[in-house]
């Protein structure tokens, strides 16, 4: 499975390691453990194993970072074009609050829509 970073993943991605230098290696340790688990595993595997959570009624899923003090979450969809399943990582936030992550979720979801549209073949199911 291929693992694509959008634009505003890297540069949201980018702008949090400078703000937090002391997360920076669990950060990074997670998010490889979850690229290591989804190349070998797919999508089902990495669901299977607890580090994704389907957000119910969008197609967006949400990987817990760092779950202690500061609340980081990545969020992302798997579109496909019959052919191949990919991972595009949408954005990377800090959920202070319920409504950091409520606005954090309709943000992605306009992400993942300009995403598609920008790769026309792609689909995703809503569920």
């Amino acid at each position: 499975m291929r693992i694509i970073r959008s634009e505003s993943f890297n540069s949201e991605f980018l702008d949090f390691l400078d703000k937090h230098n002391n997360r920076v290696a669990p950060v990074m340790d997670k998010l490889g453990f979850f690229e290591e688990v989804l190349e070998r595993d797919g999508p089902i595997g990495v669901r299977k194993s607890g580090l994704l959570e389907k957000l119910h009624g969008t197609s967006i899923n949400s990987i817990t970072l760092i779950r202690k003090g500061l609340n980081v979450r990545c969020l992302c969809f798997f579109p496909s074009d019959g052919i191949e399943e990919v991972c595009v990582l949408l954005m990377v936030f800090i959920e202070k609050s319920s409504a950091d992550y409520d606005k954090a979720v309709r943000q992605a979801e306009i992400l993942a829509d300009k995403w598609l549209s920008d790769n026309k073949g792609f689909k995703v199911r809503k569920g």
